[in-house]
């Protein structure tokens, strides 16, 4: 009967872990890349990462084409904790973003292909277009953000993660970026 127990007992305890694991989405070998592949079902379509950035784990919707990169994070009025955006551009070239549409302040961090951080920003969120105002003075209006160097990638995250995690020019992200980059082949 002992016996027995122990045996149901640890046919539970790894039932209980395997789902575990699904819940967390873990489905990969994120030590050969630094980051697991957990999902393809963000609203938006996009695929979502998860790495460690500053020894913290984030789940990052992958933005790798134009509509994608065009949108980004703009239309939401928060971004959680632990989440955030990659964006993937196909060329390395210096790279400047805005708040267009954006609802609430975030970092940004941008990425040349080795993982060197190129330069990193908290972006405020604009003040919306006026009623009168036309759409090309409004977009004169919103302050750029330049990698200042070449990069080919940008993180978003939410406002203050940069300064918590110390992520600043010339540090590394340690990631497969090479794998990253296949991303945009998938």
């Amino acid at each position: 009967m002992v016996n027995l127990s122990l045996k149901l007992f640890g046919a539970v305890l790894l039932v209980g872990v395997g789902i575990a694991f699904a819940i967390q989405g873990v489905s990969g070998p994120e030590s050969e890349t630094g980051f697991t592949v957990v999902s393809k079902e963000t609203a938006d379509k996009l695929e979502v990462i998860r790495c460690s950035l500053g020894g913290e784990s984030f789940d990052l919707e992958v933005a790798d084409d134009l509509a994608a990169t065009k949108k980004g994070l703009g239309g939401r009025e928060s971004i959680p904790a632990g989440t955030g955006m990659l964006f993937i551009d196909s060329t390395v070239k210096i790279q400047s973003y805005w708040m267009l549409g954006c609802l609430t302040d975030m970092d940004i961090a941008f990425v040349a292909p080795n993982g060197l951080i190129r330069a990193t920003y908290t972006m405020a969120k604009e003040a919306p277009r006026g009623a009168n105002e036309p759409e090309a003075v409004f977009h004169a209006r919103l302050k750029r953000y330049s990698s200042n160097l070449p990069a080919k990638y940008a993180i978003e995250t939410p406002a203050g993660t940069n300064k918590r995690l110390k992520l600043k020019p010339g540090e590394k992200i340690e990631l497969d970026w090479r794998a990253i980059d296949k991303l945009l082949e998938d």
